[in-house]
């Protein structure tokens, strides 16, 4: 039997080989530099709930950011994934008061978020004077910000660092 009837006669099985070899090959160069990720909690401290996560330690103010904590924080661990918008970037002014998060950026764009610090202080048991402040965004800084009242970010825990950022996500559904 000569290569071509070979060929012929297992066509259909060098194509679903051919096909696999593909998918693998594609699936893995994905895997590389992507990875696709969901929110676990039932009141989602942002507005989607699976995400495509590209990995990148480069992010813009307003992009959603994945993070891994640095330590403890209320009911989450140490090393826990986040993501949360990124609203200060370095060379920002935040300033925390009762209702809303201000961001002043250096070129004098203002941006507000509304928050509810009374209750989420209330809430939480400590005193809300030690939460109404101004940060200055260092460089290897940044202010990240839920967009449910009672996220567990910034507002609470102060600057978060970039040295922990797995990437920047994109919201799918």
């Amino acid at each position: 039997m000569d290569i071509q009837s070979l060929l012929k006669k297992h066509k259909a099985r060098i194509q679903s080989v051919l096909f696999i070899a593909l998918a693998y090959l594609a699936f893995t160069l994905f895997q590389a530099n992507y990875k696709i990720s969901y929110s676990q909690k039932a009141v989602y401290s942002l507005p989607h709930g699976l995400y495509l996560t590209e990995f990148s330690d480069t992010f813009e103010r307003g992009d959603v950011v994945a993070f891994v904590l640095e330590k403890d924080r209320v009911i989450h661990k140490k090393g826990t994934n986040f993501a949360k918008i990124a609203v200060g970037v370095p060379g920002d002014k935040v300033t925390v008061d009762e209702y809303v998060v201000t961001v002043e950026t250096p070129e004098g764009e203002i941006k507000t978020y509304p928050v509810d610090m009374p209750y989420l202080t209330q809430k939480a048991g400590v005193p809300i004077e030690d939460y109404l402040k101004t940060y200055e965004v260092k460089e290897g800084e940044w202010f990240s910000l839920g967009t449910h009242r009672l996220s567990v970010d910034s507002k609470l825990f102060g600057m978060e660092t970039t040295n922990k950022i797995v990437g920047v996500n994109y919201a799918i559904w």
